[in-house]
């Protein structure tokens, strides 16, 4: 469908923008839609945020994970944006997607008890 090649050639935007560091241009795309945060090149799984671990973009790395990008997605090849920083040795990309990872993890296991709690059952 047409929304569907609209969103192909946007994630493809926003992955080639993250690469450049152009904050502008993933400002301007992530208003059009926040999805575009989240969705990954078909062929080879590459998100834009593991387009800006890979680079080592921090600050672009936290304006993603702020708007939606999953911090755990991973490519066709098994590797996650956490995995683009450590073997391109960007520590504190590394540090960032480590504590947001450790935060979606508490929240996520204190909403589990929660449910739990209230006899609602598991979210799996």
């Amino acid at each position: 469908s047409t929304d569907d090649t609209t969103d192909i050639v946007k994630v493809r935007q926003m992955i080639t923008a993250c690469e450049q560091g152009q904050l502008h241009v993933i400002q301007t795309l992530l208003t059009e839609s926040s999805r575009y945060a989240s969705q990954q090149d078909e062929a080879t799984g590459l998100s834009p945020l593991m387009a800006a671990a890979k680079v080592g973009n921090g600050a672009l790395c936290q304006h993603l994970l702020d708007a939606g990008a999953p911090w755990n997605a991973i490519d066709r090849q098994g590797q996650c944006a956490g995995n683009f920083a450590t073997t391109h040795q960007h520590w504190g990309v590394v540090n960032l997607l480590v504590d947001w990872g450790v935060r979606a993890e508490l929240i996520l296991g204190r909403l589990e008890r929660r449910l739990r709690d209230a006899g609602i059952g598991n979210l799996e």
